[in-house]
């Protein structure tokens, strides 16, 4: 055995020269993120200085044309003729978005019958610009659970 101080298993090195490297293993780690610039909030980058923000301008669509069907804004009730009981339909339609869609709701409510069950089912349509092409699509959630794009 040796008669220096510290780990004898490797007698080729020396216990200072160990303590050093390990001293020093976070080295490579600072020098990358100095470099990438990744330096924690408040230090200067070392490659320039702070860089403006680059601000982009989004142009807005012009807004649709409902104007053909801007009769249809409000709430509206009414009972089915056909059918006896009679049964109750509500509808409204609403803009929203800042009038870039119009929103419609109607429930349907048709009592039970000997033959037939009763019937309630709510549906909600979501009616926006077709652009690039004229007209209009409407997107509809039932609460039967289908979805339908007219």
């Amino acid at each position: 055995m040796d008669d220096r101080p510290g780990p004898q298993s490797r007698p080729h090195v020396r216990v200072d020269s160990v303590r050093r490297r390990r001293r020093y293993l976070g080295a490579p780690l600072i020098f990358f993120c100095a470099v990438c610039g990744l330096m924690l909030p408040g230090l200067a980058s070392p490659l320039g200085g702070k860089e403006k923000p680059t601000t982009y301008v989004i142009p807005l669509p012009p807004p649709p044309d409902f104007s053909q069907i801007d009769w249809l804004i409000g709430n509206w009730s009414g009972r089915t003729t056909t059918r006896d009981p009679q049964g109750e339909i509500h509808f409204s339609a609403v803009y929203d978005l800042g009038k870039r869609v119009m929103v419609l709701r109607e429930t349907v409510t048709l009592p039970a019958k000997e033959t037939v069950p009763a019937v309630n089912e709510t549906w909600m349509g979501v009616l926006s610009d077709a652009r690039p092409s004229p007209g209009f699509i409407l997107t509809v959630y039932s609460s039967t659970g289908f979805v339908s794009r007219i």
